[in-house]
């Protein structure tokens, strides 16, 4: 130490990393078996021996050193706590993975969307040059990060140190899956992370649940309307302040040449037409959020956050997929849903475009008419929901208090109530609660980008945008920098500040935050697929209604979804998920209020556990969590896995349109969950048309078989799939041995199929011993034997039975020779009909 007020502080840190350094040394040497007994700890490492890991001390003296120099400059116990952990982590990352050290101090591990890896790789490798510390980033497609994320902490919590992904996911992985940390402390000792130039939506609501920290922002999307000023100049148009002017404005646009080829364009860049992708749902959203949130970004666009009422009745869904279809046939088809780049925006074939940030900075990289790109809010409406009646009004200062005056297209003028988007949301960084504080502390360092690294990200990626205030500067200076890197000035200049005043809007529309909010986001998706295909918006309406209804019941217990909610809002949340109560007027006198709660009190308690333990009880007995949720099945004779698939397809989808086969898919995904959560399955995983269930039962699962195949026959289809060869209608003429099988009216008797069945006995053909699934995928080491109709016929069984590779059921026992008679008939069986 050098003396003065920081000598005894200095010492100290001093102290704590050669009390690490030992630790670990003693680590190493206990992990060793062959060290030598004296404990001599070599001149450049822990050990003599050769092979060992080795610390250098060199290395360490030098950190030390630094640090010393850091600390003298530390002002306040925060500050210096903070130079000692930093230091103390470069050397874990210098002085000991580059030494053999990697296996114990390891790189850190973070999954994140694909979309998103480029941009992360080169912060990780400029954090590893930097800092010394390595960074393994994983990758899966965008709309699998979620389930990706709740997977992998299940199963192996410790994979990860942190996720990236959308903010929109807080709400799933902050309460109900609770793997995510809060991020508050660390904050609060990391001034260089400039936490108060994050933007206030940003702070206060994208990345927190409950008033506390859960994410780190990596950027902030907030959906625009952009469009071409020299175009809108030429036709003498406003830009439209309604959907409904929107609307008329690009019929009028449609067919001009906005890229100057000689051929007529499409008037908008929208993702509403064409191969309908799984963030299509996001346009839907963006038109019903104007019309149904009217009092804040608390006040909720598709949910109340009071009572969990549903906004999104088919009142109100009908007016908004009636105007989407409207607009189909002026929107330019979607080609893809992989890249991240519109080529008909890049071209210049847009009038008008309407959604993410990326969509602009591809305008100004991209396109030769970079300089006429305008920026204005979303469209609104001048009609919103009255939530008492549940019908559509005219705005009034009353109802819309965040509603401005506009003149429309027809010449009125007309209060129009906003609720700009940013449904889209953000991508956040959170870190792994079950990672070593020592990797927390890491992912943190790592996710908390820089500000300057920040900004230059926000300038040269297209799908990184700006989250802090000092991204929105417009001085001459900084404006000259977005030139530099290909942006028009002035245009720059309009798409700050338009962004700026969005993002501060009071009734800004936030992204979903209700636990499964993916699942209501692909609900709105697949409508949008539906009214592509040219079905009835009132008929649409009705079946996205009951999407909406069927997933809010399958969320969990009401008052815990509704808890979760008022949480993801940061509202003030009563211990039972209800508004806090406003305080009595008056009460008894405190002495006798003393002796009412010294009597009820105890009652009260004991209730309260008496129903918590029955809750628990009835959920256990119905395989579901305490939260109504599906509970995974545990390895065992009992556990049964199935595999769904749809036969042909891959042809399917080869032959059939886009939206005929989206429509398909969303409605065979409908009939699989619906007979999922009857039968207390559990959705494993699934891999494009396939699902991988386990059911906590061989009835269960032989029940949800025989139910999907019945579902499916009634399923609402579209007449283009009907219409195809491989999906005509067949009908069979049953045999008698189908007749005497037993019980075909779907009552075969199915006895316990593992622990019941009859010995197992070697497969006449068609069958072979193979791992048991359920042991691969759940940790069990039983082996089990596949069945096939032929192995059925003959009366032979399978002992653990499952579920046949080929979709078939495998069954054991007396149940075996029933199902195989069954299978040998229907395979003699005529055919007739279609």
């Amino acid at each position: 130490a050098r003396g003065g007020g920081g000598s005894c502080a200095c010492a100290a840190a001093g102290c704590l990393i050669a009390a690490l350094i030992l630790s670990r040394c003693a680590a190493v040497a206990a992990a060793t078996p062959s060290l030598s007994s004296s404990g001599d700890v070599a001149e450049e490492g822990c050990t003599h021996q050769p092979d060992a890991p080795q610390v250098s001390q060199a290395c360490v003296a030098a950190v030390v050193r630094d640090m010393v120099d850091a600390a003298e400059n530390a002002t306040g116990r925060a500050a210096l706590f903070d130079v000692v952990s930093t230091h103390t982590s470069k050397i874990f990352s210098t002085c000991m993975s580059d030494n053999g050290l990697e296996g114990s101090f390891r790189p850190l591990n973070i999954l994140l969307p694909a979309v998103a890896l480029s941009d992360v790789q080169r912060v990780a490798d400029e954090y590893a040059l930097q800092t010394g510390q390595k960074v393994n980033l994983a990758s899966v497609p965008h709309q699998e990060i979620l389930n990706e994320i709740l997977f992998t902490a299940e199963t192996a919590p410790r994979t990860y140190d942190a996720w990236v992904a959308d903010a929109s996911a807080l709400a799933d992985l902050a309460y109900q899956a609770n793997i995510i940390a809060p991020l508050d402390s660390f904050i609060t000792n990391d001034p260089d992370f400039n936490w108060p130039d994050m933007l206030r939506y940003v702070r206060t609501s994208a990345v927190t649940f409950n008033k506390q920290v859960y994410g780190v922002p990596e950027s902030f999307d907030i959906s625009g309307m952009y469009f071409r000023k020299d175009v809108f100049a030429a036709k003498n148009l406003t830009v439209p302040s309604t959907w409904d002017d929107l609307l008329e404005v690009a019929s009028i646009l449609n067919g001009t040449d906005f890229d100057g080829d000689g051929d007529g364009d499409y008037s908008v860049c929208w993702g509403i037409r064409g191969n309908i992708c799984s963030d299509a749902g996001v346009a839907l959203a963006q038109v019903l959020a104007g019309r149904t949130q009217t009092h804040g970004i608390r006040s909720g666009w598709l949910f109340d956050p009071a009572d969990m009422q549903l906004l999104g009745s088919s009142v109100v869904l009908e007016g908004a997929l009636s105007l989407v279809q409207r607009m189909g046939p002026l929107t330019w088809p979607v080609d893809g849903c992989e890249s991240a780049t519109s080529p008909n925006i890049m071209q210049g074939k847009c009038g008008i475009f309407l959604g993410s940030a990326k969509m602009w900075k591809q305008a100004q990289l991209f396109s030769a008419f970079k300089a006429e790109i305008g920026t204005a809010q979303l469209p609104g409406s001048t009609h919103v929901l009255d939530r008492a009646s549940s019908q559509m009004v005219p705005c009034d200062v009353q109802r819309c208090p965040h509603a401005t005056p506009h003149t429309m297209y027809d010449g009125s003028v007309q209060l129009v109530n906003r609720a700009p988007s940013c449904l889209i949301g953000g991508i956040v960084g959170m870190v792994n609660k079950q990672a070593d504080p020592a990797y927390q502390k890491l992912a943190y360092d790592f996710l908390s980008t820089p500000p300057e690294t920040a900004l230059r990200l926000v300038m040269e990626s297209l799908t990184i945008h700006p989250y802090r205030i000092s991204h929105f500067n417009t001085s001459a200076a900084r404006l000259a920098v977005w030139a530099e890197k290909g942006y028009d000035a002035n245009a720059t200049r309009e798409f700050l500040e338009v962004s700026l005043q969005t993002a501060d809007y009071a009734n800004l529309a936030m992204d979903l935050r209700v636990l499964d909010s993916h699942r209501y986001t692909a609900s709105m998706a697949a409508a949008i697929s539906r009214i592509s295909a040219g079905e009835p918006s009132a008929a649409v309406a009705a079946w996205l209604e009951e999407q909406f209804r069927l997933t809010l019941a399958s969320s969990g217990d009401p008052r815990e979804v509704l808890r979760a909610y008022q949480m993801s809002l940061n509202l003030d949340v009563a211990d039972d998920g209800r508004a806090p109560p406003a305080p009595a007027a008056s009460g008894p006198p405190s002495a006798n209020l003393a002796v009412i709660l010294g009597v009820t009190l105890p009652l009260l308690a004991f209730a309260f556990v008496a129903l918590g333990g029955f809750v628990w009880y009835m959920r256990r007995r119905r395989h579901c969590t305490v939260l109504g949720r599906p509970r995974r099945p545990e390895p065992g004779d009992e556990t049964t896995l199935v595999v769904t698939d749809v036969e042909d397809s891959t042809a399917l989808w080869e032959m059939l349109t886009q939206e005929t086969m989206a429509v398909t898919m969303e409605e065979h995904h409908v009939v699989v969950r619906r007979a999922l959560s009857r039968f207390h399955g559990y959705e494993q995983a699934t891999e494009g048309d396939s699902f991988l269930l386990a059911f906590h039962t061989p009835q269960d699962a032989a029940g949800f078989a025989m139910a999907v195949q019945g579902e499916l026959l009634n399923a609402k289809w579209p007449d283009a799939l009907s219409a195809h060869p491989a999906c005509k209608q067949v009908s069979v003429q049953l045999c008698d041995a189908v007749r005497s099988a037993g019980g075909w009216d779907g009552r075969f008797g199915l006895q316990r199929i593992h622990s019941q069945s009859a010995p197992s006995r070697p497969l006449t053909s068609g069958g072979s011993p193979v791992k048991d699934m359920s042991s691969m995928m759940l940790g069990s080491e039983e082996l089990s034997v596949c069945n096939t109709p032929n192995a059925m016929s003959a009366g032979h069984s399978s002992g653990n039975g499952g579920i046949g590779s080929s979709g078939g059921i495998g069954v054991g026992g007396a149940a075996a020779s029933v199902l195989g008679r069954a299978s040998r008939a229907l395979t003699q069986s005529e055919s007739r009909g279609g």
